[in-house]
C-alpha cells in the first residue's frame, strides 16, 4: 500500500511540475517586438535636426556576398573619424518614393549624397568580416532629402 501512494505522490509532482512548466512557457506575451530587424525596438534616433549626410546604395546581389542583398543601405561616416563608417539598411523603403530608382540599374555600385533622419533598430545579424570602427543598424527613416 505504501508503494502505491509513493507512486501516486510520484505521478501528482510530475503532472504538477509539468503543468507549471507548460503554464509560465504558455504565458508569454506574443505582442512583444523581437529583438532585433525592423520590428524591433528603436535604440537610438537622428532627429532631423542634425542634418547627418550620408551616402545611398543599393546593394545588388553578388556570388561573393549575399549580406542583405536587393536593399537600400545608408552609409554614413563620421567627419572626425574617416574609419569610422555606419551602415544603415532601410527598412521602410517605400519612403524612397522611387526617387533613388536609378541606382538600382547601376551595377558598379553608384551613390547618391543625402541628408537622412530616422529611428536606428539592431541588426539581427553582423556580417562575417566587420572592422571594429564600423557598425551595422537596420533604420526607419523618418526624412531623406538629396543633398
Amino acid at each position: 500500500m505504501k508503494n502505491l501512494s509513493n507512486r501516486i505522490q510520484t505521478i501528482f509532482i510530475a503532472i504538477f511540475c509539468l503543468g507549471i512548466t507548460l503554464i509560465f512557457n504558455g504565458c508569454r506575451d506574443d505582442d512583444s517586438p523581437p529583438n532585433c530587424g525592423c520590428e524591433a525596438n528603436t535604440i537610438k534616433s537622428i532627429p532631423k535636426s542634425s542634418t547627418l549626410t550620408g551616402k545611398i546604395f543599393y546593394k545588388a546581389p553578388s556570388p561573393k556576398d549575399d549580406y542583405y542583398t536587393n536593399k537600400f543601405w545608408i552609409v554614413y561616416t563620421e567627419p572626425s573619424c574617416v574609419n569610422c563608417a555606419h551602415h544603415f539598411i532601410i527598412c521602410n523603403e517605400k519612403i524612397l518614393e522611387n526617387n533613388y530608382n536609378e541606382i538600382k540599374e547601376v551595377t558598379n555600385g553608384k551613390t547618391i549624397d543625402i541628408t537622412f533622419s530616422g529611428n536606428i533598430k539592431p541588426i539581427c545579424d553582423l556580417p562575417n568580416a566587420w572592422l571594429a570602427d564600423e557598425t551595422f543598424e537596420r533604420i526607419t527613416l523618418t526624412s531623406i532629402e538629396r543633398k
